[in-house]
């Protein structure tokens, strides 16, 4: 499936940052990682072999503690018309850099409850890959190609390290 180029001003840095000296490293706050992660759950649902049509509608995410609380509404409108809640809390793992799904609930309506849940389910189950599949797709569409990703929660941000080069 081909991508829609996004624009999300880190990801502009991270690119050129990328293109200079094959690394990005940041902290991101609330807003970049919102924009992230409603990203990355629009890519997860659209993946699905059910054709799932959805669109995240809200987004907010806390980080505190060293967890990120990801709590967002997507509108799907195919294959049935309705909203799905998405409840997700990350966490840093024993595995340096990979972050871990410490909850994730999923709420659909009573016709979506098989197969859309699963869907969400199934994507968001591993953040890791959900991230760098979204990050690879978007990076490449600005020119770099994604080699390599670290996360790590710090208090009430999230580090992101990036590797990569040029196309």
């Amino acid at each position: 499936m081909e991508s829609k180029f996004i624009r999300i001003p880190i990801l502009d840095q991270a690119a050129a940052e990328i293109k200079q000296s094959d690394s990005f490293e940041q902290t991101l706050k609330k807003p970049e990682v919102e924009t992230i992660m409603t990203t990355v759950i629009n890519g997860a649902l659209r993946r699905k072999k059910e054709k799932v049509t959805a669109n995240v509608t809200s987004m907010n995410v806390d980080i505190e503690n060293n967890q990120g609380h990801v709590q967002a509404t997507a509108a799907v409108e195919k294959p049935i018309t309705g909203d799905i809640g998405i409840n997700l809390t990350l966490e840093n793992t024993s595995r340096p850099g990979q972050l871990g799904t410490k909850n994730l609930e999923i709420t659909a309506p009573a016709i979506a409850k098989g197969k859309i849940q699963k869907a969400a389910e199934d994507a968001l189950k591993n953040p890791n890959q959900a991230l760098f599949t979204e990050l690879y797709e978007q990076l490449q569409l600005r020119g770099v190609s994604l080699t390599g990703i670290s996360l790590n929660f710090k208090d009430n941000a999230l580090s992101i390290n990036l590797q990569g080069n040029e196309i």
